[in-house]
């Protein structure tokens, strides 16, 4: 309070105009400058009295909020009255947004130390079998046609590697919230043929069978590049657990809520209980692929999810894996 400059200059002119009042009446009235002179006086110490209790809250208030900035837990429950109790509920939105913040910033170092964990796992495996290639290789012990296997078994490594890294870039930028969605018409009967087209000849080395019934009218508004991506996912994860000549199918609908997408196959299905962990990065069930990376789905769930979509995962009362898609037109 002592250093309020303004505070003081209003001191000193409530005294000066006390003492100039009371000359005054004791001039004109004579003993009425005493009731001046008193009333005056009461006036100016009550206000002191008071300024002196809001500015000793407001150094509470302070020092409160200085221990808060050093992590440690008060509560501000104290300040019950007038225009404190509004700083107070003010200050504690803000106390409360800032630990929440706190608690997502230590939840996300978490899960990127987690994903880092993961990801050099991953990494590892492909990595490390690169190397005795190549230690292989160099010794040059090997027939033109041993040469050519590593040859091959070192480019397919290095594919698995490439795809693994771009697909954990795209899913670092859905997180970040750098990519912009289209919202455009998407023609689900379109965007099915192409997603299943890169997967044309696999299909056709394991005779399996794609049919896809979609209705006429079936649409979504959407990206259809991202949209092309999560449902090749799905398609490439019914084939790897289908076996040859086995059949997948895509049904598509569309109502007035949502439009309504149906991948399933005819393969052993999926383990219960792996069901509930299916979409789950780098998770890999008793049945899924060495080679499988495990993001796949879970780069194909987030796709959706940033389209306003949802997706289950349930095994087919006459056997084999489905995925349930639904997106909506509005948010619910």
């Amino acid at each position: 309070m002592s250093r309020n400059s303004e505070l003081k200059l209003l001191i000193l002119l409530s005294i000066f105009l006390t003492i100039l009042a009371s000359f005054a009446a004791f001039f004109w009235f004579g003993a009425a400058g005493f009731i001046v002179l008193l009333s005056c006086g009461t006036l100016t110490t009550l206000f002191l009295r008071f300024t002196f209790s809001r500015y000793r809250r407001m150094a509470e208030l302070a020092e409160t909020l200085d221990h808060i900035l050093y992590g440690q837990a008060l509560s501000l429950s104290d300040y019950q009255e007038g225009e404190f109790a509004i700083l107070q509920d003010e200050l504690q939105k803000l106390l409360n947004r800032l630990k929440e913040q706190a608690a997502t910033l230590a939840e996300d170092k978490k899960g990127l130390s987690e994903a880092m964990a993961d990801i050099s796992h991953q990494l590892r495996t492909p990595l490390t079998s690169l190397q005795l290639i190549h230690s292989r290789l160099q010794r040059g012990e090997h027939s033109e046609e041993e040469r050519h296997t590593l040859l091959q078994d070192s480019r397919r490594l290095l594919e698995q590697i490439d795809w693994l890294i771009t697909a954990l870039l795209k899913m670092s930028k859905i997180e970040a919230g750098t990519v912009s969605f289209e919202k455009k018409p998407v023609n689900v009967a379109s965007l099915i043929q192409a997603a299943a087209e890169p997967l044309a000849v696999p299909l056709e080395l394991k005779e399996i069978e794609l049919a896809i019934h979609c209705a006429p009218d079936a649409a979504f508004t959407g990206d259809f590049l991202w949209s092309r991506e999560a449902i090749g996912n799905f398609l490439k994860n019914c084939m790897e657990h289908t076996l040859p000549g086995g059949h997948i199918t895509v049904q598509a609908r569309q109502t007035s809520v949502f439009t309504e997408i149906l991948v399933f196959d005819d393969g052993p299905g999926i383990a219960e209980e792996d069901i509930p962990h299916i979409f789950e990065r780098f998770y890999q069930g008793k049945q899924g692929n060495k080679e499988s990376f495990g993001i796949g789905l879970s780069l194909a769930r987030m796709i959706l999810q940033e389209q306003n979509g949802t997706v289950k995962a349930a095994n087919r009362p006459e056997g084999g894996a489905s995925f349930h898609i639904k997106i909506y037109k509005s948010a619910l």
